[in-house]
């Protein structure tokens, strides 16, 4: 689907037009910018007029009023899934910590001070809202006939030392989710993919086989495979209510882990533990195929891929073990 992405950063190119320079960064500068916002601050009605002249956004723009509209994207980026790059590169995959301030001093060096005080710098949006601001860079750099060089450099590095590494799980990870979402988190993953500048990176070391330790139950389980830098992928609350449902047991409240922890036990106790690890495997399957279509467009994925079949194989134990 690159081309999507390609379309909306030109759209009244036609095949065999040449595009030059300056409108491919005055371009990014738009299409990043507007990514940005509306991954910051949802589908509000100040974006539906710009979005209205994007058929590719147009028609998966949400048909709610705009407090229903705030509302999914409330539940999806502040309930579901967390879009900030320390939740998923990090090695407790929590907020803020080392992978926030490298991030900071990425933008910083950049010399761009978009920060806002409701968000952490390594947000999504904000990454991209920095593209979109040292693309007009490059834009002035080109009109003004100076050096594009230090613009396009620290783009490079925004992209290769940040985005593409987690991006594409991002995306991933609402990919079964509305389909407004899943559009919009598409169309980024094409739109950074067609700029380039992805390179290889490692993951934090993860800790030894878990199922090797005899203490290992199912809350280490649960709290191991919810940090994605260490199993490869991510579970939102979404997916553990659909393996409930798929098992006829209760989903249960409270911290994610803690929902995972009580599925797993409850199907053990209910005799259902093969229904919920089977589902857990169509699960990885859906992640590797993803990672393989994110390979193609151009994403660096080795690392998260390696980090996905570790977590498959003690899957494979435990349904094993459940059928033993």
């Amino acid at each position: 689907m690159r081309h999507i992405a390609c379309e909306m950063m030109h759209p009244h190119a036609h095949d065999g037009d040449p595009v030059n320079e300056l409108d491919t960064a005055r371009a990014r500068h738009r299409l990043y910018g507007l990514l940005g916002r509306l991954l910051l601050d949802g589908p509000v009605d100040a974006a539906a007029e710009t979005v209205a002249a994007l058929p590719a956004l147009a028609d998966a723009w949400p048909s709610r009023d705009a407090d229903a509209r705030l509302a999914m994207h409330q539940r999806v980026f502040g309930l579901e899934i967390f879009p900030y790059e320390s939740v998923f590169l990090g090695e407790e995959g929590t907020l803020g910590g080392d992978v926030t301030d490298r991030v900071q001093r990425t933008l910083t060096t950049a010399g761009f001070r978009g920060r806002r005080t409701d968000t952490q710098p390594d947000h999504v949006g904000l990454l991209l809202g920095a593209l979109s601001w040292l693309a007009a860079a490059e834009a002035e750099a080109l009109e003004d006939g100076a050096d594009p060089g230090p613009a396009r450099a620290h783009q490079a590095r925004v992209i290769g030392g940040h985005l593409s590494r987690w991006l594409p799980v991002l995306s991933l990870s609402v990919s079964n989710m509305d389909r407004w979402t899943r559009r919009l988190l598409e169309l980024t993953v094409e739109a950074v993919a067609a700029h380039g500048h992805a390179e290889p990176f490692e993951l934090p070391p993860r800790p030894a086989e878990l199922l090797d330790d005899p203490r290992t139950g199912l809350a280490r389980i649960a709290r191991a495979w919810l940090i994605p830098a260490h199993s490869g992928w991510v579970i939102s609350r979404y997916t553990i209510g659909r393996l409930a449902a798929r098992a006829g047991i209760p989903a249960g409240f409270g911290p994610r882990w803690k929902m995972l922890e009580g599925v797993l036990a409850g199907a053990v106790d209910h005799e259902r533990a093969s229904v919920v690890l089977d589902g857990l495997a169509e699960e990885l399957g859906r992640w590797e195929s993803g990672y393989l279509q994110a390979a193609e467009l151009g994403y660096v994925v080795e690392p998260w891929r390696a980090r996905l079949a570790r977590t498959a194989a003690e899957l494979e134990r435990l349904r094993e073990a459940a059928s033993a």
